[in-house]
């Protein structure tokens, strides 16, 4: 059966999330699928928030000119704005096709200027130093800008189709519980307490929480400095109109990413150890909420040898051949008893695909269209396929 069923999700959806483990090709599953997309006819914006920077490397994005090169440069590719590589495509190419890396504190400065109340506030908070230390380091604000450029792009009528190429799948929970993490941090009861005592320029009253807050904040005065302080009510305060949106944000990122114009595919490899991977992920995420649609098998040892060894081949190469051909069957079969298992046992998977272990240099434009032409759907049976030791 051919990748119909992927071409028809690539024409219907709205976004695909790519997630996996690292070193399985998903990076140039996801750019290949952007590609094909654009193909169709499709406004395609493709960004990856894996700090590693494959996707640049698979488009062929490098600061160096060449024939087989696009001439882009690696600084611009590392901010918030996306390249146009609708150019470097072939001409019958009925769409276009941009991509970018995510940049998370230049998205959380554009967010801050963008839903503060005033061009005054916006600047009072990127100045301030716990700011400037949240923006950049606080755990969970990767993930969290990532999905805040995620729709962003969905919300831009430049685009209608979105891929995103996610870190390794490490830290694919992470990925998908940071709405939530951050509606929590923010309706914590630390925050609840400054922004009532600090909030919208206010000073404590002085009622009986009014004067336990200002005798907290004298002996943390003493004790972390009177700047220090002054710092994080700052902070509070500026802070304190963006709570609102960052909450309200948080809910439409959960209701996109499960929603049905949303498909998340895992990308794998047919072995043991990646289907228990596998499993443990699907089981994580839907007890979270969100659903995986698709698997995708990469680097697949396919096809099955059945050619016979010509006679007029001599030995020793005739018998070494031989060898060859008997360890590729070896291993086809393992792999595919490995996919069977995997298919029957986690049935939830509306499409499951595999890829062939493809030699292409440098995974440059030509090779992702050779990719997605070697792409199979992966006929379902009730009879799974045995392992094969040896």
């Amino acid at each position: 059966m051919s990748h119909i069923q992927l071409e028809t999700v690539l024409q219907q959806k709205k976004m695909v999330v790519c997630i996996g483990a690292g070193g399985v090709g998903k990076t140039t599953f996801a750019a290949t699928i952007a590609l094909r997309a654009a193909m169709l006819g499709r406004k395609v914006a493709c960004l990856t928030i894996d700090p590693a920077k494959r996707l640049g490397d698979v488009l062929g994005i490098h600061q160096i000119t060449g024939d087989n090169e696009m001439s882009v440069e690696r600084p611009a590719f590392d901010g918030t704005e996306l390249h146009d590589l609708s150019a470097f495509l072939r001409a019958d190419c009925r769409g276009s096709l941009h991509v970018g890396m995510l940049n998370a504190k230049q998205t959380f400065d554009n967010v801050v200027r963008d839903k503060s109340s005033s061009p005054a506030r916006a600047e009072k908070i990127l100045k301030n130093k716990l700011y400037r230390y949240v923006s950049g380091s606080l755990s969970g604000m990767q993930e969290y800008m990532a999905l805040e450029r995620l729709c962003q792009l969905q919300e831009n009528d430049a685009y209608d189709f979105v891929v995103l190429d996610t870190p390794p799948s490490d830290n694919v929970i992470d990925f998908f519980s940071a709405p939530s993490r951050m509606r929590n941090a923010l309706d914590g009861p630390l925050v609840r307490m400054m922004r009532k005592v600090y909030g919208s320029g206010s000073s404590p009253g002085f009622d009986f929480f009014g004067r336990w807050a200002m005798s907290v904040f004298g002996v943390l005065s003493k004790i972390t400095g009177a700047s220090l302080l002054d710092e994080i009510m700052e902070f509070v305060d500026a802070l304190s109109d963006l709570f609102g949106n960052f909450s309200v944000r948080a809910v439409q990122i959960e209701q996109m990413l499960s929603g049905k114009d949303v498909d998340v595919f895992m990308v794998t490899r047919p072995d043991d150890a990646s289907a228990k991977e596998t499993g443990e992920l699907q089981k994580a995420l839907e007890t979270r909420g969100f659903h995986v649609d698709g698997l995708v098998f990469n680097q697949c040892t396919l096809p099955k040898v059945v050619e016979a060894i010509p006679e007029s081949l001599i030995e020793p190469c005739r018998s070494e051949f031989a060898e060859v051909n008997r360890t590729w069957n070896i291993v086809y079969e393992q792999e595919q008893g490995v996919i069977s298992k995997v298919v029957n046992e986690l049935s939830t998977f509306s499409l499951v695909c595999t890829i062939p272990l493809i030699p292409v240099e440098n995974n440059r434009i030509d090779g992702l269209i050779e990719i997605w032409n070697a792409i199979q759907e992966v006929i379902r049976t009730d009879e799974p396929v045995s392992p094969v030791s040896g």
